[in-house]
C-alpha cells in the first residue's frame, strides 16, 4: 500500500512504497459503507485495534465518501475518532478532509486540529479554515451581485417601463447563453480526449479498481454537467399547449423516481402523496416543465439520504392549486432542510453551484428549472428550515404568457 510522506516545509511531497500487507478495507467484497461501519466498531473498542497504516486507509476512504455523499453518523464518528489518532499522519489526513465535514462538526474539529502538536496537522487545519472563509466571502459577493442586478432592473423598470426592463433582461440572458455555449464547446473537446486517455489508463491499472472507478465517476459527473450547461444555453421552445397539471406531475414523479432508483436507492421508505386537481391546467411546453418539476422532486427524495444506498423514512407532498389566474405546484419534503448558508446559495438559482450532498449534482438543475419556469411567465421559489424540510413552489400562468422567450 502507499503511505503519504510529508517532508519539511518547502520540499515536495512524494509517495513512498510501504509494507506489502493485506489491507482488509480495500477488498472488493465489501462496500464502502460496510467497511467504515466495521472500522468504527473496532476503533470504538480500541483506538489502536487496527495498524496505523490501515487507520490511514480508513481516513483516506472517509475523504472519498464525505466528498461524494452526505456524512452519516458512522462517518462523522470515525472522523472524530481519527482526529485524535496517535499518529500525526492519520490526523493530518482528517485535517485535509475538513472541507467536506458538515458545518455542525467543522468548527469543533478545526479548532481541535489547528491546535495539534504537529505542525503539518496545524497547517492542514488552517488551510481548511481559510478555504471556508473564502467560500463564505464568495457566497456573500454573489448575493450582493444578484441583489445589485435586481435593483438595477427595478430601476430600469421604474424609469423606462416594464417592457424595457424585460428587453434588458433578455439581452443579458442571451449574452450568458453565448458565453456559456462557447465554454461548453471547449470543455467538451477536453472531455473527449480526457475520456479516451482515461479508458486506456484504466485498462493498465486494473489492480487499482477503486481509484479507477473514482476517475470514471468523476468523468460521468463532468459529462452530466456539460449536458446541463448546454440545456441552460438553449432557448426555451415557444410551442405551448394546454396541459392538465395532474398529468404533468405524474410524468415528473415517474422521471424523478427512475433517476433516484438508477442511483441505487430504494424508495420504499419515503411516502409520496399527490393532491393536484384534475381541472388545473396551464399552457406550457410540456417536456421542459416535466423535467423542471422532476428535478425538484428528485431533490426532495435525496433530502432523506443517509448513505450512498439508503434513504431514511420521510414524506413528500405534491400539491396543486389555482390562485387567481395562476397555477401553483408545491413540492414539500420533511427531509434535512438547509442551513442558512446553503439556503442563500441555492435560493438565488445561480447556475454552477453544486450541491455537495448530492454525488451527481451539476449545479444547473434548479437554475435550469427556474429559467424554464420564468420563460413561461412564472416563478420558482424556495423555502427551507434546517432539520425540518424544504418546500419548492412553482407558479405558472394558466393562460399563455405573451412575453418573449428568454
Amino acid at each position: 500500500m502507499q503511505v503519504r510522506n510529508r517532508h519539511a516545509p518547502g520540499r515536495r511531497r512524494r509517495r513512498i512504497q510501504g509494507p506489502q500487507i493485506q489491507v482488509r478495507i480495500l477488498m472488493n467484497t465489501q462496500t464502502i459503507e460496510s467497511v467504515l461501519v466495521d472500522a468504527l466498531v473496532q476503533l470504538q473498542a480500541d483506538p489502536c485495534a487496527m495498524p496505523w497504516s490501515e487507520r490511514l486507509e480508513v481516513a483516506q476512504l472517509l475523504a472519498d465518501s464525505l466528498t461524494a455523499d452526505n456524512a452519516d453518523e458512522a462517518e462523522l464518528a470515525l472522523v472524530h475518532l481519527l482526529a485524535c489518532d496517535p499518529k500525526w499522519e492519520v490526523r493530518c489526513e482528517i485535517a485535509d478532509l475538513l472541507l467536506a465535514v458538515p458545518d455542525s462538526d467543522f468548527s469543533e474539529l478545526a479548532a481541535q486540529l489547528s491546535r495539534d502538536s504537529n505542525s503539518y496537522v496545524q497547517q492542514a487545519a488552517q488551510r481548511a479554515l481559510n478555504r471556508r472563509r473564502q467560500i463564505a466571502k464568495r457566497n456573500g459577493r454573489t448575493r450582493q451581485t444578484v441583489d445589485e442586478i435586481t435593483r438595477q432592473l427595478e430601476s430600469i423598470e421604474e424609469r423606462h417601463g416594464k417592457r424595457t426592463a424585460q428587453t434588458t433582461m433578455r439581452v443579458c440572458d442571451r449574452f450568458v447563453q453565448v458565453v456559456v455555449g462557447g465554454m461548453v464547446h471547449d470543455l467538451r473537446s477536453i472531455l473527449t480526449h480526457l475520456g479516451s486517455n482515461c479508458d486506456t489508463l484504466m485498462e493498465q491499472v486494473g489492480r487499482r479498481k477503486r481509484e479507477s472507478r473514482k476517475v470514471q465517476a468523476d468523468l460521468e459527473v463532468f459529462e452530466r454537467t456539460l449536458r446541463d450547461m448546454e440545456l441552460f444555453t438553449q432557448p426555451i421552445p415557444e410551442d405551448r399547449h394546454r396541459e392538465r397539471l395532474a398529468d404533468v406531475v405524474t410524468a415528473a414523479i415517474e422521471m424523478a423516481s427512475n433517476n433516484v432508483r438508477r442511483s441505487g436507492f430504494s424508495l420504499d421508505s419515503v411516502s409520496l402523496q399527490v393532491d393536484v386537481p384534475e381541472s388545473l391546467t396551464a399552457e406550457i411546453t410540456r417536456h421542459r416543465i416535466v423535467v423542471s418539476l422532476a428535478n425538484v422532486i428528485e431533490n426532495a427524495y435525496e433530502a432523506f439520504k443517509v448513505s450512498d444506498r439508503k434513504l431514511r423514512a420521510g414524506e413528500i407532498m405534491v400539491r396543486g392549486r389555482q390562485v387567481d389566474d395562476q397555477a401553483e405546484i408545491h413540492v414539500s419534503d420533511s427531509g434535512m432542510g438547509m442551513t442558512a448558508e446553503e439556503f442563500v446559495g441555492r435560493s438565488m438559482f445561480v447556475p454552477g453551484r453544486r450541491n455537495k450532498s448530492k454525488k451527481n449534482s451539476t449545479g444547473y438543475g434548479l437554475a435550469n428549472a427556474a429559467r424554464a419556469v420564468a420563460a413561461h411567465g412564472g416563478s420558482l421559489t424556495l423555502d427551507s428550515q434546517e432539520d425540518e424540510g424544504t418546500t419548492v413552489t412553482m407558479t405558472l400562468p394558466m393562460n399563455r404568457y405573451n412575453g418573449e422567450t428568454p
